[in-house]
This record gives C-alpha cells, sequence and structure tokens, in this order.
C-alpha cells in the first residue's frame, strides 16, 4: 500500500514523458462525460490520450464537439455494454499504460502523475488502484479506503474486491497478453478482469483518494440485483475457469460469495431464497459440492422458467 508521503522523487517522469491512455465508455448522459473529460483534461500530468467510446448513445452527441482537443478519439459501437466499450477502448490504445473512467465520474487532479509515479517505483508491477470518494448533487461524501486493498491479492480478490473502475491504471503490456474483460458477463466483469490480472503477480494500492465516483440510483453497489448478480457471475466464472485455486480455498470462496447473496436477499425480504443460500453457503464448506451443484442447477432451471 502507498500512502500519503510515499510520492515519487522521479524528476524522469516528465522527461521520460510516458503516454497514457484514458478510456471512457459512454452511453448517453453527455454533459457528464464532458465533465469527466475535463476532469482529465485538468491533470497536472499532460502526456496521455483520451479514447471516448460511444456504446450506442441515443442522445444528440454534438455538444462532444466543444471539447476541441487532439488528444481526445471518439470511438462508435452498436450498444454492447460497458465491457465491450472498454475492450473497444484497449485495442486502440497506444500508451504505455490504461486508466479507465466512466462517464460519470471524475479523476482529482493529481491522479494520474501519482500513479504513474508508483508504477515507475515499482517496475515489476502491472497494475494499481487508488482510493476515491463518493459525491452526488449535494457535494463530496465520505473516502472508501480501497487503497489499502495490496499486494498479492489472487484468488482472495473474489471475496471482495473494493476496487473501483475509475480508480485503476495498468501496462499496455497486459492487453498484449490478450487480457481483456469478459464480455459475457453484464455484472461484475471489472472484478473477473482485475482478478485475472492479479493471478500474475502483486497490485499496488494507493490509500489516497484520486477519484471521485457518482452516487447515484443507478450504481451498482447500491443496488442489491446487481450484487446478486454480481456474485453469481463470479460463481460461474470460478466454475468454468477457477481450476487453479485450491479446493480449500475454492470452498472458502463460494462460502462468501453464496452468503453474500442471502445476505442480499434477506435485504430484498425474500426470505425463502436468503434461507436457501445462506444454507448452501454452509452446506458448501463443509464439502458437500456435488448436492449443493444439483440444487443450484434446479434453482437455475425454475428462475428460467419464470423468466
Amino acid at each position: 500500500m502507498i500512502g500519503h508521503n510515499n510520492l515519487s522523487s522521479h524528476k524522469s517522469i516528465e522527461e521520460q514523458s510516458f503516454l497514457i491512455s484514458v478510456i471512457i465508455p459512454f452511453y448517453n448522459r453527455i454533459s457528464q462525460t464532458i465533465e469527466a473529460v475535463n476532469s482529465v483534461l485538468s491533470q497536472t500530468y499532460q502526456n496521455f490520450e483520451i479514447i471516448l467510446v460511444n456504446d450506442g448513445s441515443t442522445e444528440d452527441i454534438t455538444p462532444l464537439a466543444s471539447l476541441d482537443d487532439l488528444r481526445i478519439k471518439i470511438l462508435h459501437q452498436y450498444n454492447h455494454g460497458p465491457a465491450s466499450a472498454r475492450n473497444h477502448g484497449m485495442r486502440e490504445a497506444k500508451g504505455d499504460y490504461i486508466a479507465f473512467l466512466d462517464s460519470d465520474d471524475l479523476f482529482m487532479p493529481t491522479k494520474l502523475m501519482r500513479q504513474l509515479a508508483a508504477h515507475l517505483d515499482n517496475p515489476e508491477v502491472a497494475f494499481s488502484h487508488t482510493s476515491y470518494r463518493f459525491f452526488d448533487s449535494e457535494g463530496l461524501a465520505e473516502v472508501i479506503n480501497s487503497g489499502a486493498f495490496s499486494g498479492f491479492v489472487y484468488p482472495d480478490i473474489f471475496c471482495d474486491c473494493p476496487i473501483a473502475s475509475p480508480t485503476v491504471m495498468f501496462k499496455h503490456t497486459i492487453t498484449e497478453q490478450n487480457m481483456f474483460m469478459n464480455e459475457n458477463y453484464k455484472v461484475a466483469e471489472d472484478v473477473i478482469f482485475y482478478a485475472g490480472i492479479s493471478r500474475l503477480g502483486r497490485i499496488i494500492g494507493i490509500d489516497v483518494p484520486l477519484a471521485l465516483v457518482r452516487r447515484s440510483p443507478s450504481f451498482h453497489a447500491s443496488s442489491k440485483i446487481a450484487q446478486i448478480v454480481g456474485a453469481m457471475n463470479i460463481l460461474r466464472y470460478l466454475h468454468d475457469f477457477g481450476g487453479d485455486i485450491s479446493n480449500s480455498r475454492r470452498r472458502e470462496i463460494y462460502f462468501q460469495k453464496l452468503k453474500y447473496i442471502g445476505y442480499n436477499y434477506r435485504l430484498l425480504k425474500n426470505f425463502p431464497l436468503a434461507s436457501y443460500y445462506y444454507f448452501s453457503a454452509f452446506w458448501y464448506l463443509d464439502g458437500k459440492i456435488s448436492y449443493l451443484i444439483g440444487l443450484l442447477k434446479k434453482l437455475a432451471r425454475c428462475q428460467a422458467c419464470r423468466d
């Protein structure tokens, strides 16, 4: 973890002039997208490109023409969701490093400089993230000290990933290893992507709030249904691709995610499903895997019938 006093003394940051690609996917909310871009243009570190990915917006995007800066590129695609939009941006990125920014969020002015300095101080590390602060129409809210999450975090990252997308930066070499977001998932695709990178080695957490995350009704972290879907997506991913995790660690991760699903169903006052997932969590921890998988498949069939 890197704190307030561990800023790099690199004179070489400006001299070496590393290019940072900032990828901003957007779907409508054009005025907020302009605010997001301006927060990048106001950075103390100025060697960047901004890749705006229009994910099939239905609103008039001509106000974006006011962003008169040669470092801004706009890509267009049909509406396929944020994972697809970020992948599109990553494939077009020219930078030595890639950073994400959601279209309704903002960078603090020193964000890119401080994060690049952390990477130059730790050249073996491919991925970093920072703490962040919530904000809304009433102003700034609490700080989330997610930057305390640091080190060798795989596979624990599947249990509880505090990383917010507008805080991340990673080496472009990640994409050269054909590592992109899984577009089959609409929720938790970012967690799965960060987990894949953390599997490669240590990650850096910077415990300073260098991004502002807008709190709104559509914010996934405030949606219990989204949290349930995200946890289920992580379980599906682990079932399909988590073969490198030991049985004991896998049981612990499944226990935590199933318990979390049960907790969210309890908040939704769906007590039958809450009880089911709490029961499944403890059953799985005891190692009775085949029975649990059968129950989950039965539940999935029932949900598919209702849909």
